[in-house]
């Protein structure tokens, strides 16, 4: 995690790919004795820099996916933009072509589409809308569903290797909180929670 923050990735990004708390990113890069950039981090982008993203955005990529590449936030892309005289599109949330195929493929192996989402830096109702566009039949919760094999392994990693939710989530590219009703739901108790190991 502090490895990540050094490098740029804001906290919410980087707790989201780790399926915990900015509190747990803070504590880690203190423990690790990075530094805390203040809120906006006021990074300065090079002038190529400022052209791809433009270059890349009239290619179809989305100000989410940028927000994600380039480890800013949404307002701060917008307005490279509009410095570089490029118009924004109505819809800033539709994916191009070769995006739209992949989300596809992701929610046809399984994937939620909040995991899909978080790959892409998007929520699940973009992604929702983005099946629907593509003729994709959209599974009435929404959810991957695991099999009886995988449940089990879920317990086993949980009971016995003593995984946290978190950590759990990470394998089977799930929430945590999808991992903690299905625990649940197996009758399996809850332990305190501790941080995770990453």
């Amino acid at each position: 995690m502090a490895d990540l923050y050094a490098n740029g990735h804001t906290q919410i990004k980087i707790a989201r790919k780790f399926g915990c708390s900015e509190m747990t990113v803070r504590e880690s890069c203190r423990q690790f004795g990075v530094k805390l950039r203040p809120r906006g981090n006021g990074r300065e982008f090079t002038s190529e820099e400022r052209h791809r993203i433009a270059k890349s955005y009239k290619d179809g990529k989305l100000i989410q996916s940028l927000e994600v590449e380039y480890h800013c936030s949404g307002k701060t892309i917008e307005k490279i933009l509009q410095e570089q005289g490029v118009e924004l599109r109505q819809d800033n949330y539709r994916f191009a072509t070769p995006e739209c195929r992949e989300i596809a493929a992701m929610y046809e192996k399984g994937l939620s589409q909040d995991v899909i989402g978080k790959k892409f830096g998007t929520d699940e109702k973009t992604i929702g809308r983005t099946l629907r566009r593509s003729g994709v039949a959209v599974r009435s919760d929404g959810k991957r569903h695991f099999t009886d094999e995988e449940h089990r392994e879920m317990v086993r990693l949980y009971l016995d290797e003593e995984y946290t939710q978190a950590e759990i989530g990470a394998v089977f590219s799930c929430s945590q909180t999808a991992v903690y009703f299905i625990l649940k739901k197996l009758g399996v108790k809850a332990r305190p929670r501790r941080k995770p190991n990453f």
